[in-house]
C-alpha cells in the first residue's frame, strides 16, 4: 500500500469515527445536531462526486417525511448515502494504486 492510500483510508476512517462519536451526542428529542453535522462534512469531500447523490437522496427523504418524523429506514438510507461514498473513494483508490503495481511490474 502507498502512502497516499493509508492516508485516506485514515482520514475516512478517523472521520467516520467522529461523526459517529458526535452522532451519538446528539439531543435525544430530535433537534439539530451541529456537532455531526460538521464532521460529516470532510466525509462528504472525501466522497466527491459520489456524495452528490446525498443532495439527492435529502430531497426524496424530505419528500416523504419531515426529518423529525423519518421511519428508521429512511435514517438508515440517509446514513449509507452520507457514508458510503467516501468508503468507494477508498476502494477506487486501492484498485488504481494495484492496477498501477501490476502495470509497473510487466514493465
Amino acid at each position: 500500500m502507498t502512502t497516499g492510500l493509508l492516508v485516506h483510508t485514515a482520514a475516512v476512517v478517523a472521520f467516520t469515527a467522529l461523526f459517529f462519536a458526535l452522532y451519538g451526542l446528539g439531543d435525544s428529542e430530535g433537534g439539530a445536531n451541529i456537532g455531526a453535522g460538521i464532521a460529516v462534512l470532510p466525509l462528504l469531500g472525501l466522497g466527491l462526486p459520489w456524495s452528490l447523490l446525498v443532495v439527492v437522496e435529502r430531497l426524496a427523504v424530505d419528500a416523504v417525511a419531515p426529518r423529525g418524523e423519518l421511519p428508521s429506514w429512511a435514517l438508515a438510507l440517509d446514513l449509507a448515502f452520507t457514508l458510503v461514498p467516501a468508503y468507494v473513494n477508498v476502494l477506487l483508490h486501492l484498485v488504481i494504486n494495484r492496477r498501477r503495481a501490476a502495470r509497473a511490474a510487466r514493465m
